[in-house]
């Protein structure tokens, strides 16, 4: 007998000792969209869409049944079930990004954020993330990042100097520029309420 036989053989008998393929997992979300207009809902839908095409997951997929939200992963450990529960109906995935050569950051909800005038708006990082954000902005000095809240750029500030601490400041001559910004930043991202059943 070959080795490739072999090999196939006992994948088959491995197939038949478990009962066959893994089941996908599946998680249901009641989703409160009682007054949320329908192009608001569609809007939230496809921020939950890329918070799913985030992880990459080759079988995941979304279904929309009434009031439930119904999230196929595939074949998933309970820690990725949970990872995926949390970014799914979370506060949103703030990241920041080198452009350059694609070193990046996922950010912990932020623990503040301030407008200190109308051309600037101080952020304060959470405590675990300024010592990456500040190696991050040390490689980056004369080149622009990239902040993204669920893979939607949000601005592309270009860094001066490397974060030191938990405070930084952002600043443009766009006011509306940082009006919306501070607006994402501050607010829930989703239009909706979506909670795990």
């Amino acid at each position: 007998m070959s080795v490739r036989r072999l090999c196939l053989a006992c994948l088959l008998v491995l197939a038949a000792c478990s009962g066959g393929p893994p089941e996908p997992t599946h998680l249901v979300f009641h989703l409160d969209r009682t007054t949320v207009p329908d192009e608001d809902v569609r809007v939230g839908l496809q921020t939950v869409q890329r918070r799913l095409d985030a992880f990459h997951l080759p079988e995941a997929r979304m279904m929309l049944s009434g009031d439930s939200l119904i999230v196929t992963v595939g074949p998933a450990s309970p820690a990725t079930r949970a990872e995926v529960e949390h970014a799914l109906a979370g506060p949103g995935r703030l990241r920041l990004s080198a452009i350059d050569d694609g070193l990046a950051i996922d950010l912990h909800p932020l623990a503040r954020i301030d407008r200190t005038s109308p051309n600037d708006l101080q952020v304060t990082l959470a405590e675990e993330d300024a010592e990456a954000a500040e190696a991050l902005t040390r490689g980056a000095i004369g080149h622009r990042l990239l902040l993204s809240l669920d893979g939607e750029a949000l601005f592309q500030p270009l860094v001066r100097e490397p974060l030191r601490g938990r405070q930084v400041v952002i600043s443009s001559p766009d006011e509306a520029s940082l009006d919306r910004l501070d607006a994402v930043l501050s607010t829930r991202p989703l239009p909706f309420r979506l909670s795990p059943r």
